[in-house]
């Protein structure tokens, strides 16, 4: 019993990945390539040109969100062929998977157009919360004291 031992045998009960802690998976049942996530990570990068840490930070949290949404895809695919039993549990896991990852991913990018922009704004907040420099989205003007 090894700690290499034991970090190998910790990913043997990974089935499907939803719910990992690591954003690229090498289990027994499961292997992402870690090379295509670091390019990924870097080509979105490169298109959201991140100018400082925090934002470089903010732009890896999408791009994980991104590809924990692809593999969720996977997932949904391997039921459709039968590749991989479609319990009402798994269901269930891949809807609330979804829903989350989607708020997660929605709450970076705002965070992210925030920082960029130097606005003040509550990135958890929806659309309609949004205040852009002293200003609300309809042009009215917010007291924030």
């Amino acid at each position: 019993k090894t700690p290499r031992g034991k970090a190998i045998a910790s990913k043997n009960g990974i089935i499907h990945g939803l719910y990992a802690k690591d954003p690229v998976i090498t289990s027994p049942r499961v292997t992402e390539n870690h090379e295509a996530f670091t390019s990924f990570c870097d080509s979105l990068a490169d298109k959201l040109g991140p100018q400082t840490k925090l934002e470089r930070l903010v732009v890896e949290q999408i791009a994980n969100c991104v590809w924990r949404q692809n593999r969720a895809e996977l997932v949904e695919q391997a039921v459709k062929n039968g590749t991989l039993s479609p319990s009402r549990r798994l269901i269930l896991e891949l809807l609330r998977n979804d829903r989350r990852i989607n708020r997660q991913m929605m709450r970076a990018y705002r965070l992210f157009e925030c920082l960029q922009s130097g606005a003040i704004c509550d990135p958890t907040a929806s659309d309609d919360f949004r205040v852009e420099q002293g200003e609300a989205k309809d042009g009215s003007q917010l007291s924030l004291g």
